[in-house]
């Protein structure tokens, strides 16, 4: 068995390298894919909000150093969300088939508005346009698709002893 402290960083590696190497050169409607919020959607769903958070935070800074905005942009609404979610999955999400796809498909379209939303609160002009309600249906729809074979991922990488114990 693989330890957490060895599956983790090939967690974040393996995202990463697929976000960036592979994920930029697909497109829907003129946008590109955002797996890294879903990380932190499914790591909220794991593991709770400070697992949510920590690894929002640690996927958007690994993330923020491959784009040209602020550093930090979004590691800070990546930890938002997966702290959200997180704190949602502790009291309001159970455990059926659909719960995964439809948090990622919501949390996922609230991900990208409120990366917006903190761009224009720091400076960045044109973060708010008007085609924000299309990028975030992509980037929804399609982390929703994936939401479940990175719900397993997750798990493997975060819950030792008893996977099928956790949430997925």
């Amino acid at each position: 068995m693989i330890p957490r402290r060895v599956r983790v960083p090939l967690l974040m590696l393996g995202v990463l390298v697929l976000h960036v190497a592979v994920l930029t050169r697909f497109t829907a409607a003129g946008v590109r894919p955002d797996i890294l919020v879903l990380v932190a959607v499914t790591a909220g769903l794991t593991g709770g909000a400070e697992r949510g958070a920590t690894v929002g935070f640690t996927v958007g800074l690994l993330g923020d150093l491959f784009v040209e905005t602020p550093l930090g942009l979004s590691a800070l609404s990546f930890c938002m969300v997966g702290f959200v979610v997180g704190v949602l999955q502790g009291n309001i999400l159970r455990a059926t088939w659909w719960i995964a796809p439809a948090t990622a498909f919501v949390a996922s379209g609230a991900g990208v508005a409120l990366y917006a939303l903190v761009a224009a609160v720091v400076g960045r002009t044109g973060a708010l346009r008007p085609e924000l309600a299309l990028i975030a249906l992509v980037v929804a729809t399609v982390n929703a698709g994936v939401a479940v074979p990175m719900l397993r991922v997750t798990t493997w990488a975060f819950v030792d002893g008893h996977p099928e114990r956790a949430y997925a």
